[in-house]
């Protein structure tokens, strides 16, 4: 394999589409929120995003026998990867037993997707909230791949209208109960998301191995967006600008975790026009008013104006 693109930043914000568009060229592969295949391999009613259990998914399968897919491992990579292993992580102070197997948990998962499917990229949306928090740092520092940043981002009031009104992904699919206060947790979550993948990323990563882009820009002017995106990994994209200027539907594929519109088995990217963008309009005032205290000041540093 030669390189990771990993789709950093927060949930709501798009991430599951821009993984299926890409993952439809013939040298990249859309694997969705990998950083939580163990989890799910584990856990009771999580399905692939094609229906079938992880166990007799056609796709994974076969990693069972390459890695030990326990709960061990799952602890292991969230000893990791979770936000509170951030100081531990950045001062080497984790054991070296510990950053060995993950290493080797990381380049058996990656190899095996490589060998599986011939592509040379692999997309991971895992993003950098919560249990994925130090992810795309592990990734680059401790399993030593080369990995490029997409930071995703969208108007902080549109994905906490998402949240606020529709509920945590897990608790639409019955795997978790609705959470309580949703338009403080989608605040605090974006802010911490966003503003720890542009610090990270600014200290660890070269310029050239990172890149930000709006969700709004890929909905209201897809080409361009893609274009930019397939310079920043080096692939030509005019085959996926193509399908997307005909109204075409991306296959899934086996994508793990990721917005429950993955089970559609396929996904069409709709366009919208920039006038069409009304982030208030899903908020009540008191929503309105709290994100403007907390997160407009962020919002407005990601290139989203009052």
């Amino acid at each position: 394999m030669n390189k990771i693109l990993y789709v950093a930043g927060w949930g709501r914000s798009g991430s599951t589409v821009l993984d299926v568009i890409l993952g439809n060229h013939p040298d990249v592969v859309s694997v969705g929120e990998v950083t939580y295949l163990v989890d799910d391999w584990n856990a009771s009613g999580r399905r692939c995003a094609c229906g079938a259990s992880y166990t007799d998914c056609s796709f994974w399968n076969g990693l069972a026998e390459v890695e030990s897919l326990t709960e061990e491992t799952a602890q292991m990579v969230r000893k990791v990867e979770r936000r509170s292993a951030t100081l531990p992580v950045l001062l080497d102070a984790i054991s070296a037993k510990l950053k060995e197997r993950y290493r080797r948990f990381q380049q058996d998962v990656f190899s095996y997707l490589a060998e599986t499917t011939g592509a040379s990229i692999v997309v991971d949306s895992s993003k950098s909230a919560g249990d994925a928090a130090m992810r795309f740092y592990a990734l680059s520092q401790i399993a030593e791949f080369d990995v490029h940043v997409l930071h995703l981002v969208r108007d902080g009031r549109s994905t906490m209208a998402s949240y606020v009104n529709k509920g945590s992904n897990w608790a639409l699919e019955g795997h978790a109960e609705p959470l309580l206060l949703p338009g403080v947790r989608a605040v605090g979550g974006w802010t911490l998301a966003n503003l720890w993948t542009l610090a990270v990323s600014k200290m660890y990563f070269r310029s050239d191995r990172y890149m930000r882009v709006q969700f709004e820009d890929l909905i209201t002017h897809p080409a361009r967006t893609l274009e930019a995106t397939g310079a920043f990994i080096g692939i030509d994209v005019d085959m996926l600008i193509d399908r997307v200027r005909c109204g075409d539907h991306f296959d899934v594929g086996h994508n793990v975790g990721g917005n429950r519109i993955r089970h559609n088995q396929s996904i069409q990217l709709r366009h919208k026009s920039g006038a069409e963008r009304q982030p208030w309009s899903n908020l009540n005032a008191f929503h309105s008013t709290f994100f403007a205290i907390f997160g407009q000041w962020l919002n407005s540093k990601l290139g989203y104006n009052w």
